[in-house]
């Protein structure tokens, strides 16, 4: 996973190292904020930022052992972190010696985004879902 950057440019145009390598072990991660829009300060990308997920206003850990609200690609990335790990532990097809498992994590979560609207913005077109990538349709 990488953050895509928070100076709001197109990496299409100016590549954001190292989100912008072209690796499947890379996932490029933008921010949205509460309205499930690009975040203004994002970097974006139709064919480098893979896909979005929640950045502004994410209560995190701060510095001196407090707690706080952050915004920026950074937060947003852990985010598609978890969900590739739940991927990872959800299909037992999915196995460590597999010289495809990142393409085929990769492809999963950009498969599986909801709230498109980023269409040119992200190669996926949308944004994370835990729910759909590892298959929940409904939650109770």
């Amino acid at each position: 996973m990488a953050a895509a950057g928070n100076s709001g440019v197109n990496n299409d145009a100016t590549p954001h190292y190292p989100s912008s390598y072209d690796n499947p072990n890379v996932v490029s991660v933008a921010a949205t904020d509460s309205k499930d829009v690009m975040a203004s300060f994002s970097n974006y990308g139709a064919t480098s930022v893979d896909l979005a997920a929640p950045g502004v206003s994410i209560y995190s850990t701060l510095p001196g052992n407090t707690y706080g609200y952050k915004s920026g690609t950074s937060m947003a990335t852990p985010h598609a972190a978890r969900v590739a790990a739940l991927i990872k532990s959800n299909d037992s097809k999915l196995v460590d010696n597999d010289p495809d498992l990142d393409k085929k994590i990769k492809d999963k979560l950009i498969q599986s985004v909801d709230l498109t609207g980023l269409e040119g913005k992200t190669v996926s077109g949308g944004r994370l879902s835990a729910a759909r990538a590892v298959g929940i349709t409904t939650v109770s």
